[in-house]
């Protein structure tokens, strides 16, 4: 897996997680405004508010995957591929059961973690010398 490929896709998730992601009213709200705003009216329980925390982390998972995959690390790279990818779905996933109406940035945000997904598995398949099965 070419290291700036990775890098550029870990670029492009901070940039939609800055994007619109769900219009409310006439406004579109970016995904730290809509976990702010899930939080404080407390619309969450049990495991999804546990984990709605973890959102404000996504800047430096995407730090730390940049980093590792300039560096060549490409499994620690792999790892935060993982982590990030799931946390986009759960986002998308997120505001698509809401009664928001999903903005472009939720909807690409979910691709992408489906790519970072995919491309976490091959590249930690490749850095070992295997193909995936």
């Amino acid at each position: 897996m070419n290291r700036a490929v990775l890098g550029l896709l870990f670029l492009a998730a901070g940039v939609l997680s800055y994007a619109g992601w769900g219009i409310s009213g006439t406004r579109s709200r970016n995904s730290y405004e809509l976990v702010r705003s899930v939080r404080s009216l407390e619309l969450l329980d049990g495991v999804a508010a546990s984990l709605a925390p973890a959102w404000f982390a996504l800047p430096l998972l995407l730090a730390v995957g940049l980093v590792a995959a300039g560096y060549g690390r490409l499994v620690l790279a792999a790892a935060v591929a993982l982590v990030v990818g799931v946390l986009l779905i759960g986002g998308w996933w997120g505001v698509k059961v809401s009664p928001l109406r999903v903005d472009t940035a939720a909807a690409a945000s979910a691709i992408l973690g489906a790519c970072l997904i995919a491309i976490s598995g091959a590249s930690v398949a490749l850095s070992r010398g295997t193909t995936a099965a």
